[in-house]
């Protein structure tokens, strides 16, 4: 009987071991997410001021990778208005070390009078992300 005890108390052990083994597995099958990467953007946000109709302002946009890892940039695109164009360049589906920027261009030609807004994107290469939305502003004058 004693040893039938010890059996099965080395038994349940040995199932407890097992059992702690495969939750400790599946604890390091749980991917570590990473905050989110930052962005500087400078000018942010981007203002064109008063423009005469038909006559375009150019603003250059720097974008900087702070650290402490690498930005992988995708699309730079602006989206919401005809008034305004430009972004890609050099910043667009390129990696950025840290602490490494790149430049990229936007136009304002306005048409018509009025306020004019719109948004420069600065994406992820995945398109999964949104490294940065900035603000794009101009009024068009007659």
């Amino acid at each position: 009987m004693r040893r039938l005890s010890k059996i099965l108390a080395g038994s349940a052990l040995a199932g407890l071991l097992l059992a702690g083994a495969a939750v400790t597995a599946q604890a390091q099958q749980v991917p570590h997410r990473q905050a989110a990467q930052a962005v500087f953007v400078n000018p942010s946000p981007v203002e064109f001021g008063r423009v005469r109709d038909g006559r375009t302002v150019t603003q250059r946009v720097f974008i900087e990778n702070p650290g402490p890892g690498s930005l992988d940039i995708g699309n730079v695109s602006i989206s919401e208005d005809i008034d305004f164009s430009g972004g890609g360049g050099g910043c667009q589906f390129t990696v950025l070390a840290a602490r490494e920027g790149c430049v990229t261009t936007v136009s304002f030609t306005p048409t018509g009078t009025g306020d004019r807004t719109a948004t420069l994107y600065i994406m992820s290469q995945d398109g999964l992300s949104t490294w940065a939305a900035v603000p794009l502003h101009g009024t068009a004058r007659r």
